[in-house]
């Protein structure tokens, strides 16, 4: 970058000591925005354990595995001054593959609360062990202020090289409120050796820990004033994940730990944090009271509240677990989760509403039951509101949802914390019922003769969950970019296929219903003596991606997905009629093909019956879809193309190459 004061025009007409002046706040500015995190080396601390494990005596074959995994080492010691998480891996590349997995180096911080004390970097080759720790070579791998990672690359690693570093983060997350709760992996995927980890805890304050998938229990010893807990494991089995597992599952064994006992004690010291201001400050009150006029009821107040905070409030402010200032989430028009689910809950307590924050764990939902208590147990806040003898659950951070209060459908994260007196443990919420969503695909092909191109029509109709979601998906996707995507996925390489016009939009938001019509028209329609049809959109709800079958199977929940398509024809055409339900408790199909002299119809409709399928389940129900399959398609004769002359006349040089290759046969032969 050139320096102000080296451009002759900015001279002739500013003082040098105001161009020094800006020079130095603005390089000072530029400093503060894109310098990378400060860290420093230093051996070890003095209160970790840093032997060496013997090296392993198991066989490495490099077909299997690139790299193994030889030490997975975590040591943590909590003291009043601070955190400090130690860090120790050893990794050896078994193939030439391998060896850049194991070369490049990441440690990854937050640097807003966090300071990063590389202790060491080696290398073991052939029993010797070489010192790579370079500082000058340890760089910002993201362009992210929130999510920094320093990395650093080994040129020099060789195929069988042992890596071996350690390093230390010391501070701790403000956003924990000054309490503490960590999750400690003690198995992981793929193959490891041994796996350790180590807690130093003050001796006069008790630590209560939780283990999941594990029955391994740590020892524990006196050491000086602070108490020592170790889980350590040899060879620990890998753990494996199907990729279309439910969020919730996870089969690491692991330990968490926490300065809480209870959910209640959570509740009681978040609560604190969640308190209505009263009376509103004046822009909430006149915000209120313009609802109180406008709205003759609870029920449309409601919904105006929920909908300003979800979608006029942006997704922003401050992290941590303290929520901001209604007030000045509801001027700057910005906050958190936390912030905007404080902001609903103050508005609906103006308009005379009940309603208490809730924790959730979007991911975990109902595992969650198997978690020790602790802040750090939760990600989202959710909104209970009662109204009458009913509850419903909002998601401030959910956008453009829309219909009546009596098709609203709670989010699905299954176990919450209310934050509201007398609160002792998790509670229940009802999760979307099974008709809370649905789309209605009907595909219509006109032709009235069989030259022609064939009309043909798309009309999408999503309703409920679909319809905001699909509402959602129109607020940031271009509409020409819709129907770009929506082209490629009916065009084939048999027929032209074109657009008359881009689609259109039908939004009913009071009935949360929303229609999408598109119209095409297909040349090279009819070709050859057959034309096939397949409910393709209900075959991509059964896809699986490839991989090993282990745990439990995710399903699309709620799902309600219906794809007719009808065909009129020139001529009655004749074909197999089929009708049937096939069901397995988790997925049912119904599929029917009809005729009626001219106009043929392929129905099929897949619905899911609950959100996931049992591990053990998992093989059979996968057989199942594969039965799913066979249903979803038609195949017609019809008298279009009978000579097959449309392929005579799309490849009639090649055609015309294999005319005159015959004749030069049979004039060779002859």
């Amino acid at each position: 970058m050139s320096k102000p004061e080296s451009s002759p025009k900015l001279r002739s007409v500013v003082k040098p000591t105001t161009v020094l002046l800006l020079f130095l706040l603005f390089s000072s500015f530029t400093h503060a925005q894109t310098a990378p995190p400060k860290f420093r080396t230093a051996p070890d601390p003095d209160w970790v354990l840093s032997d060496t494990p013997a090296p392993s005596t198991a066989s490495r074959d490099g077909t299997i595995t690139p790299w193994v995994r030889l030490l997975d080492d975590q040591q943590i010691r909590i003291r009043p001054d601070g955190l400090e998480r130690y860090f120790r891996k050893r990794e050896q590349a078994v193939s030439e593959k391998g060896v850049e997995s194991v070369s490049t180096l990441y440690f990854p911080f937050d640097p807003a609360f966090q300071t990063l004390v590389v202790h060491h970097i080696r290398i073991i080759r052939g029993g010797q062990t070489l010192d790579v720790l370079r500082p000058g070579e340890i760089t910002v791998e993201s362009d992210d202020p929130d999510e920094y990672s320093l990395e650093t690359t080994l040129k020099e690693a060789r195929k069988d090289d042992i890596i071996d570093y350690a390093y230390t983060l010391r501070g701790s997350d403000p956003g924990q409120a000054g309490r503490f709760a960590e999750t400690l992996r003690l198995g992981l995927y793929g193959s490891t050796d041994r796996v350790r980890r180590r807690v130093l805890w003050p001796g006069q304050q008790k630590l209560y820990w939780r283990t999941r998938n594990t029955s391994l229990t740590p020892s524990v010893r006196p050491l000086g004033t602070e108490v020592e807990y170790l889980w350590g494991s040899e060879s620990p089995a890998p753990c494996a994940c199907h990729a279309e597992a439910p969020p919730w599952f996870d089969p690491r064994p692991e330990v968490q730990l926490s300065d809480f006992a209870t959910w209640q004690e959570v509740a009681e010291l978040a609560s604190s944090w969640y308190r209505v201001p009263m009376p509103l400050a004046p822009p909430l009150a006149r915000r209120v009271e313009q609802w109180k006029k406008r709205l003759p009821t609870d029920e449309p107040r409601l919904l105006a509240a929920v909908r300003f905070v979800q979608d006029e409030i942006r997704d922003g402010g401050e992290q941590g677990m303290h929520p901001s200032s209604p007030t000045i989430v509801f001027e700057k028009r910005e906050g958190s989760s936390r912030d905007r689910a404080l902001l609903l809950c103050t508005l609906l307590r103006g308009l005379g509403i009940e309603a208490a924050p809730a924790l959730v764990n979007s991911t975990a939902r109902h595992v969650i039951e198997e978690y020790q208590p602790s802040l750090a147990a939760f990600d989202s806040v959710l909104v209970r509101v009662s109204l009458g003898n009913l509850s419903y659950w909002f998601d401030p951070s959910q956008t453009h949802q829309r219909g009546p209060l009596r098709q609203h459908a709670n989010p699905p994260y299954a176990r919450a914390l209310l934050l509201q007196p007398g609160s002792r443990t998790l509670v229940e919420i009802p999760g979307p019922p099974v008709d809370s969503s649905s789309v209605f695909v009907k595909e219509t092909y006109r032709a009235s003769t069989y030259k022609e191109p064939v009309a043909f029509d798309v009309i999408t109709t999503y309703r409920g969950i679909a319809a905001d979601e699909m509402r959602r998906q129109l607020s940031w996707l271009k509409l020409e970019d819709y129907a770009k995507q929506k082209r490629d996925h009916y065009s084939d390489d048999s027929s032209t296929l074109a657009a008359e016009g881009e689609p259109q939009v039908s939004d009913d938001q009071e009935k949360n219903e929303l229609v999408i019509t598109e119209r095409y028209h297909l040349s090279k329609f009819w070709r050859g003596r057959t034309v096939g049809f397949r409910a393709e959109q209900v075959a991509e709800k059964l896809a699986v991606s490839r991989g090993q079958s282990t745990g439990p199977l995710k399903l699309y929940y709620p799902l309600d997905f219906r794809q007719v398509i009808e065909l009129h024809t020139p001529e009655p055409l004749r074909v197999a009629g089929a009708e049937g339900v096939l069901d397995d408790g988790a997925l049912r199909l119904s599929y029917k093909i009809s005729a009626d002299p001219r106009v043929i119809t392929l129905d099929c409709r897949l619905q899911s019956l609950r959100s996931f399928v049992d591990a053990d389940q998992t093989p059979q129900h996968l057989k199942f879809r594969e039965q799913l399959r066979e249903k979803l398609s038609m195949q017609l004769t019809h008298s279009g193309d009978p000579l097959m002359l449309s392929y005579v006349i799309e490849y009639w040089p090649f055609v015309t190459l294999g005319v005159l290759l015959l004749i030069g046969l049979f004039l060779l032969l002859w």
